[in-house]
């Protein structure tokens, strides 16, 4: 299932999506104080509002293509909010689609959780398994 369907779904019972996206903005320090402080990472709020090119201009630092997270909160129509993120590591290359695909994930698992297995031991003494031969009526296993 896509995201885009998997979101319609969520809004044609009723439900809200709201998708976020923070991005890594990397800035050269003029006077670094430590080795490694030469490079200071800043994480912000990339919107339709707020865009790449001004926050790029407004911090005077430079998009980084890797590292960020992606939010998405649902309210059900129950108005229960449920919130899971997306982290890329320092090192991933940043892909909204991925980001919210995962989020999305987390969230439709706690919505519809899948049902657990079950750990019954059979004893032999069932009649429902066709797993016992005269020879081994008692013989134990479990059935999943």
């Amino acid at each position: 299932m896509t995201n885009t369907k998997t979101i319609n779904d969520i809004r044609q019972v009723g439900g809200k999506v709201r998708i976020q996206h923070i991005r890594r903005f990397l800035k050269k320090n003029p006077v670094p104080l430590n080795v490694g402080d030469e490079i200071s990472v800043i994480e912000e709020k990339v919107t339709k509002e707020n865009k790449v090119s001004s926050i790029e201009q407004k911090l005077g630092a430079k998009i980084s293509p890797c590292g960020g997270v992606t939010i998405v909160e649902v309210t059900t129509p129950t108005g229960e909010k449920l919130t899971e993120k997306a982290r890329c590591r320092d090192y991933d290359q940043f892909n909204k689609r991925l980001g919210v695909a995962i989020a999305l994930g987390r969230i439709m698992k706690i919505i519809h959780p899948k049902p657990k297995k079950s750990n019954k031991t059979c004893t032999g003494e069932c009649k429902t398994c066709d797993c016992h031969d005269s020879s081994d009526a008692k013989a134990t296993h479990n059935h999943d």
